[in-house]
């Protein structure tokens, strides 16, 4: 998710649509608009526009990188695990959102940093 949320947000326009991002991207979002269609929530916007809209943002930084960079803990279920959850309550497979949470979960032990939600949230 680090470097997925960098590589979209950190200003490196050239990352952010770099060929080893470009294609995993729509796959994960692809599933964003069947998840909302079971659940009475259609999402129009393709992932393409969507990617349009935020290079036409410019150079920010989401406020999971801006909590990764600052060592603390990343609210990964309440905003990456939340669509795979809603996924299997509908039915709709999630294998890129899965890999997602999964390589990041895998990131944090191997730099043993504890990126997991902050206190009072379901843990990561």
């Amino acid at each position: 998710m680090i470097a997925h949320t960098a590589a979209r947000n950190g200003g490196a326009r050239n990352r952010r649509s770099g060929p080893a991002v470009r294609p995993w991207r729509p796959g994960a979002a692809l599933r964003n608009p069947e998840i909302g269609a079971r659940i009475g929530c259609p999402i129009e916007e393709s992932p393409e526009d969507r990617n349009r809209v935020t290079r036409e943002l410019g150079a920010f930084k989401s406020s999971m990188l801006q909590d990764a960079e600052a060592g603390r803990g990343l609210e990964l279920d309440a905003l990456v695990g939340a669509v795979r959850e809603i996924g299997a309550a509908v039915g709709v497979r999630t294998p890129n959102i899965d890999a997602l949470l999964g390589l990041t979960r895998l990131s944090a032990q191997v730099r043993g940093r504890d990126l997991a939600d902050p206190p009072g949230r379901r843990g990561a």
